[in-house]
């Protein structure tokens, strides 16, 4: 009975060290075109990046005031450093791949709160 009292007080004191320095945990979710609206009205930090080239972005944007940085650009890193790894970010592309790329290098950063848009500006320039 004494040694299972120090057991489950070793047990206890070890889950305490490992979860009282840990990170809280990301929240990394796809979300549709119909659902952007709902996430601007949850999210009144939201930011929209667009990780398009500059040619795509010229074809036109989701949002005006989205930020631009360029995945395939040798800043992109470099960009994504300077920015609020705080808030709350939507992220898009041409189709989603490259915006999944995006995210998930956000997320070892230390980004927390990152959305992915299913089918990119095609799926939404298909839906408006």
């Amino acid at each position: 009975m004494k040694n299972l009292l120090i057991y489950s007080l070793i047990l206890f004191s070890l889950f305490y060290v490992a979860c009282k320095d840990s990170k809280p945990s990301p929240n990394v979710q796809s979300i549709t075109i119909s659902e952007i609206g709902k996430l601007k009205i949850d999210n009144k930090d939201l930011m929209i990046l667009d990780v398009r080239t500059p040619k795509e972005i010229a074809n036109g944007k989701i949002d005006g005031d989205a930020l631009e940085l360029d995945f395939y650009s040798d800043r992109f890193e470099d960009g994504l450093n300077k920015m609020d790894k705080s808030r709350t970010y939507l992220v898009y592309c041409k189709s989603g791949g490259r915006s999944s790329q995006a995210i998930q290098i956000m997320n070892k950063m230390g980004f927390t709160d990152l959305y992915n848009l299913e089918g990119g500006y095609t799926a939404w320039a298909r839906n408006n």
